[in-house]
């Protein structure tokens, strides 16, 4: 939804649009990734008996949400200002560093060893994509909105690692208290809380 206004503000070389995009996609994806991180072991009880080992991969892989939602920011804005073509190459290295920590950590830490392999992969492309946006003099706030989701984020992740019940529960729990945190900050400052 926010690729009309992103190449509109390409076109411009100006605007609020990345940072708005950034600080959205942050507010979604910080918390979920608290959320994944704090309640791992009793997501993997979910699944039932045997999936106990899946709680380190999925902790691992947590942060891996939010370079996932970030990255989609950056991909977004390199196509917006008619760099598309940088796409192909970034994702080929994104792939070949994957498949490299594969071979390499895999058969040694198994599925843990995927996990972080992944997160790293994910990483690279994400730094790769963010100085692709500052070299197409296209920057994209990254450090700014993840500070302020993760701000947003401390009374959430207060209620959930003290609540003591099943994680269905405690994610609604973590979910109300961050709809209030959000709805008290947008009153206390209008207008910042996207900025």
């Amino acid at each position: 939804g926010a690729m009309p206004a992103l190449t509109r503000e390409g076109l411009r070389g100006s605007g609020l649009v990345r940072g708005r995009t950034a600080s959205t996609v942050a507010l979604l994806a910080v918390p979920g990734a608290l959320g994944v991180f704090l309640l791992a072991p009793g997501l993997a009880s979910l699944l039932g008996a045997g999936y106990e080992q899946a709680a380190l991969p999925l902790r691992i892989l947590a942060p891996a949400l939010v370079v996932l939602f970030m990255n989609t920011v950056l991909l977004h804005a390199l196509i917006a200002v008619g760099r598309a073509e940088a796409l192909p190459r970034l994702t080929a290295i994104r792939v070949a560093a994957a498949v490299t920590l594969a071979f390499a950590l895999v058969p040694r830490f198994g599925v843990a060893g995927a996990a972080v392999g992944f997160l790293a992969s994910e990483l690279l492309l994400g730094g790769l994509a963010w100085r692709a946006c500052a070299l197409a003099r296209f920057g994209v706030p990254v450090v700014k909105p993840l500070g302020l989701a993760l701000c947003a984020s401390v009374p959430m992740v207060l209620a959930v690692a003290r609540f003591g019940g099943q994680p269905v529960a405690a994610a609604l729990l973590g979910a109300a208290i961050y709809a209030v945190t959000l709805i008290a900050a947008w009153r206390l400052a209008p207008g910042r809380v996207l900025r």
